[in-house]
């Protein structure tokens, strides 16, 4: 009895897993739609950023090393109101809810110029590496159309030929 019990529920683990594997976002498909609250707690919801191209810039502590790297490849081609960059933090629901708030304190704060740090989404139960997929310790970047449907997913460390497939993908979207 206990055997036949432990197979229904190894059953139904994959059954799940198998579905949210197959849920993930597709190029060309619908952005899933999400809302997520940055550092300062002001929640933004993906389909509120529509009419313009949203690059969804998605680390955990390792792969947040390396958006820099992607917004100075981005920054170089294409001017700020051309492209909205979205940086999200991943913390995969590692952080107990107590902690939360001392988290998202320690991205507060001014820059040297004395202007507000940029905000950041927290992710604080990995919903957009469930809803997108997402590679643990490199940057994830994700870049939407003004319609709202997926035109590119990659991943890395922003160096080199990496960016090469994200600047033709940002290329066709504000140019076609």
């Amino acid at each position: 009895m206990k055997l036949i019990t432990i197979l229904t529920c190894f059953s139904l683990v994959l059954a799940l897993w198998q579905s949210a594997a197959a849920a993930q976002a597709k190029v060309g498909a619908a952005a899933p739609d999400f809302s997520l609250k940055d550092q300062y707690d002001k929640e933004t919801k993906l389909s509120q950023l529509r009419g313009g191209a949203v690059l969804l810039v998605y680390g955990d502590s390792d792969g947040s090393n390396f958006f820099q790297n992607w917004f100075a490849a981005v920054r170089q081609k294409f001017p700020p109101d051309r492209v909205k960059l979205i940086p999200i933090i991943n913390f995969g629901g590692g952080v107990p809810f107590f902690m939360k708030g001392n988290i998202s304190g320690r991205f507060q704060g001014k820059t040297a110029d004395g202007q507000p740090k940029t905000a950041k989404l927290m992710d604080w139960d990995g919903l957009i590496a469930k809803q997108y997929g997402a590679t643990a310790k490199v940057t994830n970047v994700y870049l939407i159309d003004s319609h709202g449907a997926l035109q590119f997913s990659g991943a890395g460390k922003g160096v080199g030929q990496e960016t090469d497939g994200l600047m033709q993908a940002l290329d066709r979207v504000l140019n076609h």
